[in-house]
């Protein structure tokens, strides 16, 4: 099944440069506060579960919320919502593509995380802790943009345009 709005975020979201950048700075960030001991693999993992909260949560909700004013700004809303591509299509493509650059620096905090030291004590309630961080930022997501909607949607009808 294609999806052209969730084929033009990615274009737009993972260009080459932006997506080697990131992976510089989460490793280099990475290695600056882990050291070979144990103390250094817990600060280590505790900084990468900071930046993937605040990655994905809240710079991933900004990123959804902003997908369809920017498109309202830019003027190209209407264009889409009269194109044929059916609403669920659309939704999909807003929620998963507009954020595929927040998912993809979090994807990267979750492969380091899943291979640090101190992941070996408890793996199980690393991945289940994993696993929560994914299904809370996908909502996170899609009530930042049901929220952007709704707002958008009450805006338009105060100025009579609904």
């Amino acid at each position: 099944m294609r999806n052209p709005e969730l084929q033009r975020n990615l274009w737009l979201e993972l260009t080459r440069p932006r997506m080697i950048g990131a992976s510089v700075v989460i490793v280099f960030l990475f290695l600056a506060f882990s050291g070979n001991q144990d103390v250094g693999s817990v600060v280590g993992g505790s900084l990468m579960t900071v930046i993937l909260i605040l990655v994905v949560f809240f710079w991933g909700s900004w990123m959804a919320a902003g997908s369809v004013v920017g498109e309202i700004r830019d003027r190209t809303w209407d264009a889409q919502r009269l194109s044929a591509i059916g609403p669920w299509t659309m939704v999909f493509g807003k929620l998963f593509g507009a954020t595929s650059f927040a998912w993809f620096i979090g994807a990267l905090v979750i492969a380091i995380l899943l291979v640090n030291p101190a992941v070996g004590s408890d793996p199980l309630r690393y991945f289940g802790l994993i696993l929560t961080y994914i299904f809370t930022g996908i909502f996170a997501h899609a009530t930042a943009l049901m929220v952007s909607l709704l707002s958008i949607r009450k805006s338009l009808e105060g100025q009579g345009r609904l």
